[in-house]
């Protein structure tokens, strides 16, 4: 039993109780898998021992307090703590000495802090999610933008970040940028558009001054954008057609206006198309038909109209189509004619489809950090289920 390299006893939700002491007694332990059970309480002090240790899975248990007993643990490669109610203040000693770390999730905790910059030249580092804590102050600039950097995924979202975003930020790896649902400020830097690996970019609802789509989302190749909830107007640009590896594109909650140009017709990849909550008004494209991988279509708060006949003469059902489809009493008649749609709203009715819509933002690292399936309130899409 002492000369054991890998303990991995994941996934059993019977498994209760604190997390056992004499695990520091083996000290041949290269590896620590416990995700997904029902542990709570603290990391026992007497894991500090385990400094041969390069990967540790405690992700989505019960457990709290601080954890200081892993500062010192230079061997971690692989340190997933996501999912349990870890405390403490991140600051520019946190896991300072941890400069071998390949993947560092602390999502879905309660830490408190500052995003320290030495993160940014750990010479390893690939995955470094810190999302859904209370984090608050500004991004890094200064570190942003290393000569060398292996980073591909990094994710920000739901804390309290303030500022803008560097205009120095140079991450030319990234692939995964989430920095949404924070108090972010400013424009939205053009050198974004440099970080040509980027396929995944979420920037919703913060308070940056941009009042148009930018033009340097042309340069990139993404798979999914959001864009919600920026306060965003005019109309929704003709090249927005040309990001046509899109499955995912989030335009609602803006103030966009005008007609929808007819080349959301390319965007032939798409699964989920958010468009609700804004001010556009005409006749739906009838290039609209074309998008027959559809699975989340919404619509309604606009002022659109048309029916949508060809959109639903497809072999199946679009899972969450929502449109402004409910007859208005002064008109007689809807602003969408539509016999596929699963809500029919109309304009009057600002509780109709009040659900969030704001897709799930994570990314396991069970999946590679890459993305399963997206959850909504009223169920989930996921591309895995089969090809169209």
């Amino acid at each position: 039993m002492k000369e054991l390299i890998y303990l991995s006893l994941e996934y059993n939700p019977n498994m209760t109780g604190t997390l056992p002491d004499f695990f520091s007694d083996l000290s041949y332990l290269r590896l620590i898998a416990l995700s997904n059970n029902n542990f709570a309480g603290e990391i026992p002090k007497s894991w500090s021992s385990m400094n041969n240790l390069n990967y540790l899975f405690l992700d989505d248990n019960k457990l709290s307090g601080n954890v200081d007993v892993l500062q010192n643990m230079k061997n971690l490669t692989n340190l997933y703590l996501q999912g349990n109610s870890f405390t403490g203040t991140i600051d520019d000693s946190f896991f300072s000495k941890l400069t071998n770390l390949v993947h560092l999730d602390l999502s879905n905790n309660t830490f408190d802090g500052t995003l320290p910059g030495h993160f940014f030249n750990f010479p390893e580092l690939e995955v470094l999610d810190l999302s859904l804590n209370r984090l608050k102050g500004q991004l890094p600039g200064d570190f942003m933008s290393p000569i060398k950097s292996k980073l591909k995924h990094l994710a920000l979202h739901t804390n309290n970040l303030t500022g803008p975003i560097p205009s120095t930020i140079s991450l030319s790896n990234l692939t995964h940028l989430d920095l949404s649902s924070n108090s972010l400020s400013g424009n939205l830097p053009s050198i974004l558009g440099n970080m040509t690996k980027l396929d995944y970019l979420f920037l919703s609802r913060n308070n940056f001054t941009v009042e148009q789509v930018p033009y340097w989302l042309n340069n990139l190749t993404l798979q999914e954008l959001s864009l919600k909830g920026l306060n965003l107007s005019g109309r929704i640009p003709d090249w927005i057609g040309n990001l046509t590896s899109l499955v995912f594109l989030d335009l609602g909650e803006n103030a966009f206006t005008g007609e929808l140009p007819s080349s959301l017709g390319q965007l032939t990849k798409l699964w989920i198309l958010i468009l609700n909550d804004n001010k556009l008004n005409g006749t739906l494209p009838s290039t609209m038909a074309q998008l027959r991988n559809l699975e989340v279509l919404l619509i309604d708060d606009n002022d659109l109209r048309g029916n949508t006949t060809e959109m639903c003469n497809r072999f199946d059902k679009i899972n969450y189509f929502v449109a402004d489809c409910a007859a208005n009493p002064s008109e007689g008649s809807p602003e969408i004619q539509c016999d596929c749609c699963t809500l029919c709203c109309k304009d009057e009715n600002v509780t109709c489809n009040d659900e969030e819509w704001l897709g799930s933002h994570e990314s396991m690292w069970e999946n590679g950090y890459s993305r399963w399936s997206w959850r909504f309130e009223s169920g989930s899409v996921s591309p895995l289920l089969g090809d169209r």
